[in-house]
C-alpha cells in the first residue's frame, strides 16, 4: 500500500493567505456593474462566496452574486441555505455573512458614523479602523469602534457577542 502525503498548513499560513486575499481584493480598480445604476464609489466588495449568495439593488430584484463585485449604499446581500459570503468595506472592515442571513449596506462614510442593517441571520465583523459602525437589527442596535464581534438575529431576538474590544462599545436606543 502506498502512503499518500498530505500538505499541512499552520494556522498562521492560513491567516496570512486570508489577509493577502482580502488585501488584494480592492487592487482590481473600480467595479463595473452590468446595469446603469452603478454608484460612483462602491462602499464595499464581495470577496468570497460559498454556495448560493444573492444581491439586490434598492427597489430591484434578487440576482446571483459574483465575487469582487462592488456594492453600493442600499444594496442588500443574502446568503441562502448552506451558503455564506465575505465582504470587505471600503474602510477595510471585514464582514462574514452566515447562511440564511440578509444584510443591507448603509451609507459608509469615513468622516461620519456608518451603519449596516442585519435583517436576519448571523454576521461576524472584524475591524481595526477607528471609525464608528452601527449595526441595526429588528430588535437591538449596536455601535462599535475598532471591535470584533458577532450579531445574530432570529425570529424573536437579536444577540450581540463581543469577541475583542480594544475600544468601548456604545449602546443605541
Amino acid at each position: 500500500m502506498e502512503k499518500v502525503k498530505t500538505a499541512r498548513h499552520s494556522p498562521g499560513h492560513l491567516g496570512l493567505f486570508a489577509a493577502l486575499l482580502l488585501s488584494t481584493a480592492f487592487a482590481f480598480g473600480p467595479d463595473v456593474r452590468a446595469d446603469q445604476d452603478a454608484c460612483d464609489t462602491p462602499v464595499g466588495r464581495l470577496v468570497s462566496i460559498e454556495g448560493h449568495v444573492e444581491t439586490r439593488h434598492p427597489g430591484g430584484t434578487w440576482e446571483a452574486a459574483s465575487s469582487l463585485r462592488g456594492l453600493c449604499t442600499g444594496d442588500a446581500v443574502r446568503a441562502l441555505v448552506k451558503s455564506r459570503a465575505a465582504l470587505q468595506l471600503a474602510n477595510r472592515t471585514v464582514l462574514r455573512l452566515d447562511a440564511n442571513s440578509t444584510l443591507v449596506l448603509g451609507d459608509l462614510k469615513p468622516e461620519a458614523p456608518s451603519w449596516l442593517d442585519l435583517l436576519r441571520g448571523a454576521l461576524h465583523i472584524s475591524t481595526r479602523v477607528p471609525r464608528a459602525l452601527e449595526i441595526r437589527t429588528p430588535y437591538v442596535n449596536a455601535g462599535v469602534e475598532g471591535t470584533e464581534f458577532t450579531v445574530h438575529v432570529d425570529e424573536a431576538q437579536a444577540t450581540v457577542s463581543v469577541l475583542d474590544t480594544p475600544s468601548p462599545m456604545r449602546r443605541f436606543a
